[in-house]
């Protein structure tokens, strides 16, 4: 499957209208690619599997999408890989992340850490947040995360920490959090002690950090 000619066979079979079972097995190979640092240079030299894997984001009841979902989790891990990453992609990571009802919010949350690791992608996604309203954005982010329940599918929501810190590299996102009038930033504040958690914990930790050496926040 090395061969350029073979990836792009594969890609075929990473269309919506193919057989499910086939489906699989491709994607199931694509997850061993991206686990390993060989198979990762032969997944990034074609970004069309990556397009194909975000393609099939959006179609409702996959059978495999716990697959589509840990290969976009490794191959967002890439710095190269994660530039690729369409507005309308993260657009719909960020509904999926908010939605109540999402199974795979968790994952979401995973693939948009590793996007906003970097000041670049934070500001890409913050774009993404400010098509509607960013300060609206940003509290439903800090109510569902505050909310243990919020996701009823047993999602728990922990890298979501990780996600509010790595956006805070934003200083449109850190004034929003210290706005006085909102008070987000305190009802962050009970997690940085949380012990049910390191991932919540720590993630909070940097959100404070990143405030505090604000000097436009304090």
């Amino acid at each position: 499957m090395a061969e350029a000619s073979q990836l792009e066979e594969l890609i075929g079979f990473l269309a919506p209208s193919t057989p499910s079972q086939i489906q699989d097995v491709a994607l199931d190979y694509i997850v061993g690619l991206t686990g390993s640092a060989d198979g990762f240079k032969i997944i990034a030299s074609n970004h069309k599997v990556l397009f194909a894997l975000l393609d099939l984001l959006e179609v409702e009841k996959l059978p495999s999408m716990d697959l589509v979902y840990r290969a976009l989790v490794n191959m967002s891990a890439d710095s190269g890989l994660k530039r690729q990453f369409t507005s309308q992609s993260l657009e719909y990571l960020l509904a999926g992340v908010l939605d109540p009802e999402y199974v795979f919010a968790d994952g979401a949350c995973m693939i948009l850490c590793n996007i906003t690791r970097e000041e670049a992608g934070a500001r890409m996604l913050y774009d993404v947040m400010a098509k509607a309203s960013a300060a609206q954005q940003l509290a439903a982010l800090v109510d569902a995360f505050c909310d243990l329940a919020s996701n009823k599918a047993k999602c728990t929501l922990d890298y979501m920490a990780t996600l509010l810190s790595n956006i805070t590299q934003v200083q449109a996102v850190r004034q929003a959090l210290t706005d006085k009038g909102r008070c987000l930033l305190q009802r962050l504040l009970p997690f940085t002690g949380y012990e049910a958690s390191k991932v919540r914990r720590g993630g909070i930790i940097g959100v404070v950090r990143n405030c505090c050496i604000d000097p436009a926040c304090h």
